[in-house]
């Protein structure tokens, strides 16, 4: 069974995340169970209510919203005493530090932040130097393609 860690939609991000989760499921045939969504406060790491997560569902796979929330709930599983990858597999987002450091490493999804923050820098810059009357229906969408960064979390 799949299962989708996040935070509480406070965040349009949360939110986006958790629609390509339910997105790819039924694009793959599965059916979204919500017993199988844990959803956390953005704020906080809670390991008391992901070991009883855990402890409660039979899982097999797991997305997390961002990396903290995957190396807690792989620490989780292995205190269960379930091995990574063999036994449950985890995904995460956001290709930071403890990534890379986490035992094992975490197989993340690549956002490209610091690109992100060039582009919108330079839109941002070039509607302040514009002549053009902006309103509040006028945008510029630019779409950043992420990549899967396949570590030990996963069996490749």
């Amino acid at each position: 069974m799949w299962t989708e860690v996040t935070t509480e939609n406070y965040f349009n991000v949360s939110k986006k995340r958790a629609e390509g989760y339910w997105k790819a499921l039924k694009d793959n045939g599965l059916d979204l169970n919500e017993d199988l969504i844990l959803k956390l406060p953005y704020t906080e790491v809670n390991d008391a209510v992901i070991d009883d997560f855990f402890a409660n569902h039979q899982i097999d796979a797991v997305l997390c919203v961002n990396e903290i929330f995957a190396i807690s709930c792989m620490r989780s599983a292995q205190k269960k005493g379930l091995r990574i990858p063999e036994d449950i597999s985890f995904i995460g987002f956001t290709n930071g530090i403890l990534s890379k450091y986490a035992t094992p490493t975490l197989t993340t999804v690549e956002q490209h932040g610091e690109k992100m923050g060039e582009v919108a820098a330079q839109l941002l810059i070039e509607r302040v130097e514009s002549e053009v009357d902006y309103d509040e229906e006028t945008y510029t969408t630019e779409i950043i393609s992420a990549q899967i960064v396949e570590r030990d979390s996963t069996v490749h």
